[in-house]
């Protein structure tokens, strides 16, 4: 099966995106928290991760939180200040 032609829609984004886009989407670069709850229907994820990530790397993807929704807005709105600011003074 060929993943980089594989599509779903994202209930994170609401639209359609390829799984190579979940897949480095993360923190990082690393997979999104959400791949294994989105992908596990159209293929064995769990293995395909397991062959691509180191075993360190893999058992920090199983182990780790998403971070809060109010963590990343409040993140989302400095950015936005910070870039406002920054096209005020030009």
């Amino acid at each position: 099966m060929e993943k980089d032609n594989l599509e779903i829609r994202c209930p994170r984004l609401g639209s359609p995106v390829p799984f190579t886009y979940c897949e480095k989407t993360g923190n990082e670069g690393q997979p999104c928290f959400k791949l294994m709850d989105c992908w596990w229907q159209h293929f064995d994820v769990g293995a395909y991760l397991r062959h691509r990530l180191t075993a360190a790397e893999y058992e920090a993807f199983l182990n780790k939180e998403p971070r809060p929704k109010i963590s990343s807005l409040l993140d989302l709105i400095a950015q936005a200040r910070r870039n406002s600011a920054s096209d005020d003074s030009d």
